[in-house]
């Protein structure tokens, strides 16, 4: 598997997660926000022994939690 491929199962698989959370009684969207705000700052250390396939991974987690976010227009 390419880091594409990775980073587009990861991407379905974190949009997936949010939808099934977002379900429940207990969702909040605040934490949500604090979990994107975490994965930033992890996006943002770029360190460099992590690869392109963890590049990928978080950057597709990034994106999930913003369009979930866009969706929900918030």
């Amino acid at each position: 598997m390419n880091f594409e491929e990775t980073g587009d199962n990861v991407y379905d698989a974190t949009l997936l997660a949010l939808e099934q959370r977002a379900a429940m009684k207990n969702f909040d969207i605040e934490e949500i926000r604090n979990e994107l705000d975490a994965l930033y700052i992890y996006q943002g250390h770029g360190w460099g022994g992590r690869g392109m396939v963890k590049d990928a991974e978080i950057d597709s987690q990034v994106i999930a939690y913003e369009v979930f976010l866009s969706r929900l227009g918030r």
